[in-house]
């Protein structure tokens, strides 16, 4: 029991435990870095301008759907004509893309994702907020 408390204290101290349901700022940022590695990085870069599969994710949030320059959007982002606030992606990010039906924000767009749980969601918006804008 000890090494259980222990264990708990140290991770409060090093901010991987959110004391009281408040989060540390750069826990999030570094969770979200490492969400973003895992589930984002294979198609999308932070980088503005930079595009790979995907378009860059730099400035999304706030960004109109489908306005990165240089990149060719699905005609299916295109006619969404989403805002990239909070809650949008938020939407997003919980259901997935996929080519046809289900409970997605939006249907028939390019992209191939399952979705992320709720906590890889909250860190990744916050990873999201700290890059700078497009």
């Amino acid at each position: 029991m000890r090494h259980v408390l222990l264990q708990a204290a140290s991770a409060l101290a090093l901010g991987i435990v959110p004391a009281l349901g408040i989060a540390p700022a750069a826990a999030d940022v570094a969770l979200g870095k490492a969400a973003f590695d895992r589930a984002c990085a294979s198609c999308h870069s932070v980088e503005p301008g930079k595009h790979g599969t995907g378009p860059s994710l730099a400035g999304v949030l706030g960004a109109k759907s489908a306005t990165a320059k240089g990149f060719s959007y699905s005609p299916a982002m295109i006619a969404a004509d989403l805002t990239w606030t909070e809650a949008t992606l938020d939407a997003y990010l919980a259901t997935g893309a996929r080519s046809g039906g289900g409970d997605q924000l939006l249907h028939g767009v390019d992209m191939s994702f399952r979705g992320l749980a709720a906590g890889d969601r909250a860190a990744l918006l916050a990873y999201l907020r700290s890059l700078p804008s497009r």
